[in-house]
């Protein structure tokens, strides 16, 4: 999937994105707040600054990816 879909996906309140290749994908203070990536390829995205409050990363393939200030808080 190209990300500018995945934004637009998001945008219109589609929230799982589990099982994805998005392998270097360019998410850089994106706002993905309740987004499922259940197993999904993350290898070497850029998450900079991105907003992964409640996020499920479970199973998700992060090595290499770029996850500096990244805001991440759980939810209860």
């Amino acid at each position: 999937m190209e990300i500018d879909e995945l934004l637009r996906q998001y945008a219109r309140g589609e929230r799982n994105f589990s099982g994805l290749y998005l392998h270097e994908a360019h998410l850089l203070e994106a706002n993905l707040e309740g987004a499922n990536f259940f197993e999904a390829d993350l290898t070497g995205a850029n998450l900079s600054r991105a907003n992964l409050s409640r996020v499920n990363l479970t199973k998700a393939n992060l090595s290499g990816a770029n996850l500096i200030g990244v805001v991440r808080l759980v939810g209860h």
